[in-house]
């Protein structure tokens, strides 16, 4: 009883206090029907006993009364304005509505400019026009008369309107609640060819309508009941606003009774309007004012976050393969979501979708980073856990005959209910789901809820009824179609995520929609031919017109009564091509899809930037063995390639922000092709639309890696959905060039001890050599399809064979020295790698241990390698002098990977054309960790990056063994002859020249050429102080003769100084011994500084200069010492 009772006895005050504020609003309502005599009765009448409409219009009034103690209705006064009473209700109708509607679409525009633009100055812009408010509106009456007065605007509607269109609260309000309008939108927008009108009008402002109602209520208040100006600028009678009307009005005859009735009919038609107006638009108000950030900054902090998750909206809504820019309406559904632990043990607390619950109990505080220390241990309870996401949202019905329930993506087992009726289940991250909402939407309040079961409970249901199977790692990866490294991997974390982890929303559409969009491009004889494949989901029988444009080319097509395919071919005489980084430019043009009803509307558009170009992948057998080269435009393209994964374990918090720098990293480094790794995820449109804009090479696994595979259901026909979706999705991106069937699934099969463990079960090579590729040739033609990576071409040959097809080497870091990577003449090496630790700066924020050291608790739980800091130290002992503390090792082990990887990749480049291949092992983190990244979990870049800078260059200049002699090999990857003097020197370490050589290069474009030098060059007297040094046009290529450990460096000697210059510091080494692979590391002074090169070998006398970025605070002189400034013998050994 107390908990009903309560909450109505705690609101008695609100009603009294409510019904108060009605009773002056009652006693106009009545005052205006009662007669004279009525008004003047005391005690008062609260009903009129005897109604009457005299106050509006007296049947017994005669004009000849006027000046007489009479008083005419309301409609009987003011005969000498045109329209009397009524031309005052215009005058406020129109002033109000025009100020109205312009002042909103002005507010807006600005509101965009100042959220969705990159405006130079919008923060000042906006701070200024904030401050506005704070002056008091009365100061700027005199300047605005003057200035109406100067422009003749006094008694117009100018002077009415014109001041009153500059809202500052208006633009505060809207920039609050634009800022809660994924990003992803606008970006995917602008990707897709629309200007910024189109967005602002199309895409942004459909998404306003809340915002709009709410301002739109204010403004027509405040307009409405506007009498100061007004007051100051008319001067005749027929320009009149209510207000003022009113105050005239009341001016005459205000003692008299029955004139007393008529204000108060005068005020009842004034007031009318407002009331209206707002019973109409009150749930848009109230929403509008919940959703702009002004009620608390939680809602905006929270959509903020889901606008690094949107890239799938436009895709998902109608096509998940295109951007929506149709005639139906698509509503996510992102705001007000909670998430509760199923069994009530956690929650609910606010939830940010997209997102993960990992990343909603970090907002709430309820568990620490899973990437610091070793949290992670201690939170896979979290994926052992069911978990309920639930919203309430307004629906107030549509006209649509279909609404639907578009879920980008669910990770991962999730039961689906609208108002309590279950609309759908998920069992795979990797793909969308659209469900039939309609007969479950109810006009008013709707709750949706999304139940994920544990993917841990669920992988293993199914692997009990499948039987088990072998893969890389404990958990069962295999057995569900979910990120595989969620599960941990030997560089990543073990965090299972849930969670609606990519948009959601509810479509509404009539007529027709286009359910997919397949755009096939080739290009052939200077003929870029596009022919668009769709699918359409109708809801009538009805003829559609389909069309398609592109670069000035359009075509069409009929799809008939009942047929939901069809197919539009367009073609392009001479287009401008795509070409990858580095071969030409990046040209991409818009292809605009538009499906018409059989009266001739557009019901669905579909749009998307493409890019003429083709691609062949020559597998032709040569006397080598098998190639494997990529032909873009008939040109040979040298992949110089890095391997991605996920860029955060929690792939939700990843944004086009961060793929920007990724990917720039990437280029900065002379890369030109990514392999997205099969035990990932498929990248978002951001990542795929970034690689062509930027001209990098996509390589894309199909999502299996590592392991045994069930081709049997449920996993089989999610396998199938999974692959046609994502291959119909990525069609129309020119920087897509293949499709492979797995990450070593095949070569595991052989290799790994399978079949013994298998027994006759299925493993997946249904998948790599029947269905995946059946479904590549069937919906993408025109893309490479590779069964596995590795793979050598023929089942019946070993999948890792380095003379065919493409193979991955990882003896190397297991097994062997990294020298041994000049054993392999491999066609293609897809995978090869070495690891280093993270950069200083992210160590020390991601591990507390105290002191650090190479075998502290947190340096192990963050390294995940098996035996891998076994591999370090062999790696070590191999090449360099023992270190003497941590800051040595951490040192020498990065150099040692740096080293590593750029010996293994001179050689494959030396061996062009053999060899047209590699993509090392690997660009980025996704945590911060011990591996074999150049860029760490924090994204900075460690010494190996800088290495493949140089390795990956267009011109490069190596020192090569080649049958027991030393020959130079000169790379050129331009466009370009590289012709010129070369050089050729044999030194002590000293800096003394023994004997020297001249060599006239001339290489061809994308050419290698070997050189061969003389013996007495390259036979040295003395190894161990002896080295070569080959120059031209400022390149360096070194070669010594042994180890760093076994030879006799001079204990390091130098003159540096560190001098400030804007933006950072300027620091100068001139050394007076040799000084290897010289090196600053900034960020142990400020994690936010970087230095511009690394490992710079200096022989005596010879200088080099290092530009800092740092901020101010950075103490220079620190720079040019230990630990920060490092040099390989400034190690202590047996010197």
């Amino acid at each position: 009883m107390r908990r009903s009772l309560l909450p109505t006895i705690g609101r008695i005050p609100l009603y009294i206090f409510g019904a108060t504020m009605l009773v002056p609003f009652y006693w106009m309502l009545t005052a205006a029907f009662k007669p004279v005599p009525e008004l003047t009765r005391n005690p008062p009448s609260f009903v009129p006993n005897d109604p009457t409409v005299d106050a509006f219009y007296d049947p017994n009034y005669t004009p000849d009364q006027r000046g007489q103690q009479v008083v005419a209705g309301l409609f009987q006064r003011f005969s000498d304005v045109p329209g009397g009473f009524g031309r005052f209700m215009f005058n406020s109708l129109f002033v109000a509505t025009t100020i109205t509607v312009v002042s909103l679409l002005l507010a807006s525009l600005a509101a965009y400019a100042l959220t969705k633009m990159d405006l130079p100055g919008k923060r000042v812009i906006f701070v200024v026009i904030v401050a506005s408010m704070m002056v008091p509106w009365q100061v700027s009456l005199i300047p605005n008369y003057l200035i109406v007065r100067n422009l003749g605007w006094l008694n117009s509607y100018e002077g009415y309107i014109v001041p009153a269109l500059a809202k500052a609260f208006v633009v505060f309000f809207l920039v609050q609640y634009m800022r809660s309008i994924p990003d992803d939108l606008v970006h995917a927008a602008r990707v897709d060819g629309a200007g910024e009108w189109r967005i602002w009008w199309r895409v942004v402002m459909p998404l306003m309508r809340p915002a709009l109602a709410a301002m739109a209520i204010f403004v027509v208040l405040a307009e409405w009941n506007n009498f100061l100006w007004p007051l100051i600028i008319v001067q005749s009678d027929s320009m009149a606003n209510l207000p003022v009307a009113l105050s005239r009005l009341n001016a005459s005859n205000a003692y008299n009774p029955q004139h007393f009735a008529v204000i108060m009919a005068a005020s009842l038609l004034t007031s009318l309007p407002t009331v209206i107006v707002f019973l109409i638009f009150q749930k848009h108000f109230t929403r509008g004012i919940a959703l702009s950030g002004i009620k608390g900054k939680h809602t905006h902090e929270r959509a903020k976050r889901a606008n690094h998750l949107a890239q799938g909206v436009w895709s998902l809504v109608p096509a998940r393969s295109g951007a929506r820019t149709g005639m139906s309406d698509f509503r996510p559904l992102h705001d007000g979501w909670t998430v509760a632990a199923a069994d009530g043990s956690v929650g609910p607390l606010p939830a940010a979708v997209p997102g993960c619950v990992h990343t909603d109990l970090l907002a709430a505080g309820l568990i620490p980073d899973p990437h610091l220390d070793a949290n992670e241990t201690a939170l896979r309870w979290i994926g052992h856990t069911d978990w309920v996401y639930e919203a309430a949202f307004q629906w107030d019905g549509t006209t649509d005959a279909r609404v639907d329930l578009a879920c980008a993506g669910l990770d991962t087992v999730a039961t689906v209910s609208l108002n309590g009726a279950e609309v759908g289940t998920t069992a795979n991250m990797h793909r969308s789901y659209r469900f039939d909402a309609r007969p479950h939407l109810r006009t008013g309040e709707n709750r949706l809820r999304v139940h994920f079961g544990s993917a841990y409970r669920y992988a293993e249901q199914v692997r009990d009824a499948l039987g088990d199977r072998p893969n890389a790692y404990p958990d069962y990866f295999n057995f569900i179609r979910k990120m595989a490294c969620n599960f941990g991997w030997d560089w990543g974390p073990n965090v299972v995520t849930a969670g609606i982890w990519q948009p959601i929303g509810l479509h509404a559409w009539s007529t027709a929609r286009l359910a997919t969009v397949r755009p096939l491009v080739t290009v052939d004889d200077g003929v870029g031919r596009v022919e668009v494949h769709v699918e359409v989901e109708r809801d009538s029988d009805e003829p559609l017109a389909l069309s398609a444009a592109v670069a000035g080319f359009r075509a069409e097509t009929t799809v008939a009564p009942g047929e939901r395919t069809a197919i539009v071919k367009v073609e392009v005489r001479d287009p401008e091509l795509w070409w990858p980084r580095g071969y030409g430019e990046q040209v991409r043009h818009l292809l605009d899809v538009t499906l018409r009803s059989a009266a001739g509307t557009a019901v669905d558009t579909w749009q998307r930037r493409i890019g003429f170009r083709s691609v062949h992948l020559d597998t032709t057998p040569d006397a080598d063995g098998t190639p494997f080269m990529f032909v873009v435009n008939g040109v040979p393209v040298f992949a110089r390639g890095v391997n991605w994964i996920p860029d955060d374990s929690l792939v939700t918090r990843v944004t086009r922000e961060g793929y920007a720098q990724r990917l720039a990293q990437a280029c900065d480094a002379n890369v030109n092709m990514l392999r997205v790794w099969g035990g990932g995820r498929y990248e978002s449109e951001d990542f795929y639309d970034l690689a062509d804009e930027l001209g990098l090479l996509v390589a894309q696994d199909f999502l299996f890696a590592c392991a045994a595979y069930p081709e049997e259901d449920p996993i089989a026909s999610e396998v199938v959905a999974e692959a046609r979706e994502q291959v119909t999705r990525l069609a129309s991106h020119p920087s897509l060039v293949a499709w492979f069937g797995s990450n070593e699934n095949i070569w595991g099969f052989h290799d790994w001890g399978w079949p013994e463990r298998l027994a006759g079960r299925s493993w997946g090579e249904g998948y790599y050599l029947r269905v995946l590729p059946a479904i590549v040739a069937e919906l993408d033609p025109t893309r490479p399809y590779w069964p596995s990576s590795p793979y050598s071409g023929d089942p019946d040959r070993h999948p890792n064979d380095p003379a065919h097809g493409s193979m991955h080497i990882w003896d190397v870091w297991n097994q062997k020295d990294y020298t041994h990577y000049r054993d392999y003449r491999p066609r293609f090496v897809a995978e090869f790698g070495y690891q280093a630790p993270p950069v200083y700066a992210t160590l020390r924020r991601s591990i507390s241990d105290d002191p650090l050291a190479h075998d502290s608790p947190g340096m192990r739980h963050h390294q995940k390698a098996m035996d891998g800091d076994a591999k370090l130290q062999r790696g070590l002992d191999a090449h360099l002098p023992a270190p003497g503390d941590f800051d040595d090792w951490h040192y020498l082990t990065q150099v040692n990977q740096a080293r590593a990887l750029a010996l293994g990749i001179e050689h494959f480049r030396s061996l062009r054309p053999l060899c047209m291949g590699t993509i090392m092992w690997q660009l980025n983190d996704c945590w911060p960790v011990t591996s074999w990244a150049a860029v760490d979990g924090d994204g900075r870049r460690k010494p190996l990056w800088y290495a493949l800078r140089r390795a990956y260059a267009d011109r490069l200049l190596t020192i090569q063994p080649r049958d027991g002699a030393l020959v130079l090999v000169a790379v050129n990857d331009g466009a370009e002859p590289w012709q010129g003097p070369a050089s050729v020197t044999r030194l002590t370490i000293a800096g003394e020249p023994r004997a020297k050589t001249a060599l006239d290069l001339d290489v061809p474009p994308r050419s290698a050429v070997t050189l061969p030098l003389p013996a007495d060059l390259t036979g040295s007297e003395d190894p161990h102080r002896e080295l070569l040094l080959a120059e031209i046009d400022g390149l360096r290529a070194w070669w010594f003769f042994a180890e760093d450990k076994d030879i006799p460096y001079p204990a390091p000697e130098y003159e540096s100084t560190a001098e400030p210059v804007p933006g950072g510091w300027q620091v100068t080494v001139q050394a007076g011994t040799i000084l290897r692979d010289l090196t600053l590391f900034p960020d142990r002074l400020d994690a936010t500084a970087s230095v511009d090169d690394v490992m710079v070998t200096l022989l005596p006398g010879e200088t080099a200069v290092f530009r800092v970025t740092a901020p101010p605070t950075l103490h220079g002189p620190a720079l040019t010492r230990r630990p920060v400034l490092r040099c390989v013998n400034d190690v202590p050994h047996q010197r």
